[in-house]
């Protein structure tokens, strides 16, 4: 590997490195309000819905609520199981094999 893609490498690696950590440094003296910090825990399911309720219920780009889309069906029987089993496992494989099922079965894209 020759030298200069190296130290780009390193370099970008430092950078990386000093934006992640300079604001855990800058910060940590500061005591936000308990409320706060309390909604910054609702930032990530916020975020991951944002990203998988798309991909659900528009799966070719426009709104498809019907019984031919396999991961409405999935999510449906996802939350089902979530919720009874109270097991994120059991969630997990009880979409994947819906899905497997469907699409097995039914050919369902």
């Amino acid at each position: 590997m020759r030298s200069e893609v190296f130290l780009m490498i390193l370099g970008m690696a430092a950078i990386t490195y000093v934006l992640r950590f300079a604001p855990l440094v800058a910060l940590r003296r500061i005591t936000f309000p308990e409320r706060f910090t309390k909604t910054l825990r609702f930032i990530p399911i916020a975020v991951l819905s944002t990203l998988i309720v798309p991909a659900i219920l528009m799966p070719q780009g426009s709104l498809h609520l019907s019984y031919d889309n396999s991961y409405l069906i999935a999510a449906i029987v996802t939350v089902i199981v979530a919720y009874k089993t109270k097991k994120m496992i059991f969630a997990i494989l009880a979409g994947i094999l819906v899905i497997f099922l469907l699409r097995l079965i039914f050919g369902f894209i």
